[in-house]
C-alpha cells in the first residue's frame, strides 16, 4: 500500500501548533475558523500526526502512527464527521463516551468535530457540559467557517485559530452580484450584524428563504394565525442548524425594524418581542421555545404597537 502524504494544510497554523506542543501549552480546545474546510481538516490531522509520530522529526508522515492518522484509523483520534444536515446530540453523547476512555497508544487523544456549524442547539448544549470539564490528556478541534455559527458560551471555552479571512469579502461580493436587487439590502444588513458568507452558504435556496421570511413577517404583522403553520411547514425545514436559525432571527429583526421605520401598524410589538428573543437566545433557551414565545407575543396576543 502506498504511503499517504499530508499536503495542503496551513503551514503557518501548523507551525504555531507545533510550537505550542513543544512548550506544552496546547489548549484543551480549539476552533479552526476556516472558509477552506479541507485545509482546516488537514491541519487538524497534521496536529494529530505530530502528537503521535514515533520519530524525532515530527511528523515524519512515514511511520505507522503517522500513516494511521492520515488513513483516519488511529485509535487515539476520534472524528465526528457526517454527510447529514445536522450533528445531533447522539453524536455528542458518543463523543462523551469516548472521552471516558484512556489513550491506547500515546499519552493524549485528539477529538475533531468537523463542520461544527451543523451542531444543533441541543448538541451544542451537550457539548458545553463537556467543555466545562476539560481533561488534560485530551485536545479537541472544532472546524467551522464562522465563529458566529456557534453559541457564545461554546466560543468562550475555545481558543480561536483563524485561517483565511481575506476570502470572506470576495465571497460576499460574488453573492451580491447574483441575488435580486430586492434582496441586496437584506444581504448587506445581515453582513453588518455579523452574519458571514458561509452561514448563508448553508442554505440550498437562499432567495427562497428570504422570500418565505418576508411572507412570514407580513403574516405576523397582519395577525394572520396562519403564520404559525407557515413557519412550521415551510420556514422551519429550511433552518435545521443553530447557524441557520441565527440567520433567520436576524433576518426577522432587520425586516421588522424596516417595517417599524415605515410606521407600519404592530411593527413595534414585533420588534420588542424579537429583542426579548435575542436576549433569551444568549442564555441558550431552546429555539422552539423562542419561536413559541414570539408567536405568543404577536399572533396569539393583543398587539401594543402603533395605531
Amino acid at each position: 500500500m502506498s504511503q499517504l502524504i499530508l499536503d495542503n494544510y496551513n503551514h503557518e497554523v501548523a507551525n504555531k501548533l507545533v510550537q505550542a506542543a513543544n512548550q506544552k501549552t496546547l489548549s484543551h480546545a480549539y476552533l479552526f475558523e476556516a472558509i477552506q474546510h479541507n485545509q482546516a481538516l488537514k491541519t487538524a490531522l497534521f496536529l494529530g500526526a505530530y502528537m503521535f509520530c514515533e520519530e524525532k522529526e515530527k511528523p515524519c508522515q512515514k511511520c505507522s502512527q503517522c500513516q494511521r492518522v492520515l488513513n483516519h484509523n488511529h485509535p487515539d483520534i476520534f472524528v465526528i464527521q457526517n454527510d447529514k444536515q445536522t450533528i445531533g446530540v447522539d453524536e455528542i453523547r458518543e463523543l462523551k463516551s469516548e472521552l471516558s476512555k484512556t489513550p491506547i497508544e500515546g499519552k493524549q487523544r485528539l477529538f475533531i468535530i468537523d463542520r461544527a456549524q451543523k451542531l444543533t442547539q441541543s448538541a451544542e448544549n451537550a457539548l458545553l457540559n463537556i467543555l466545562e470539564e476539560p481533561m488534560s490528556e485530551v485536545v479537541m478541534v472544532m472546524i467551522a467557517p464562522n465563529s458566529k455559527q456557534l453559541l457564545p458560551t461554546i466560543l468562550s471555552r475555545l481558543q480561536m485559530v483563524q485561517f483565511d479571512q481575506r476570502l470572506a469579502q470576495s465571497n460576499w461580493a460574488d453573492r451580491l452580484s447574483l441575488v435580486q436587487a430586492s434582496d441586496k439590502e437584506l444581504l448587506l444588513a445581515l453582513q453588518n450584524v455579523g452574519v458571514e458568507f458561509d452561514q448563508l452558504a448553508e442554505f440550498n435556496q437562499l432567495e427562497s428563504f428570504f422570500h418565505e421570511v418576508k411572507e412570514l413577517i407580513k403574516q405576523i404583522i397582519s395577525k394572520d394565525k396562519g403564520a404559525y403553520i407557515h413557519f412550521q411547514t415551510v420556514v422551519k425545514p429550511m433552518i435545521a442548524t443553530s447557524s441557520m436559525q441565527d440567520v433567520f432571527l436576524k433576518s426577522l429583526m432587520i425586516i421588522a425594524t424596516q417595517k417599524l421605520e415605515q410606521q407600519e401598524v404592530h411593527a413595534l410589538s414585533l420588534v420588542s418581542s424579537l429583542i426579548e428573543v435575542s436576549h433569551r437566545r444568549r442564555f441558550n433557551v431552546n429555539f422552539d421555545s423562542l419561536v413559541d414565545y414570539l408567536f405568543s407575543q404577536t399572533i396569539f396576543a393583543p398587539y401594543q404597537g402603533r395605531a
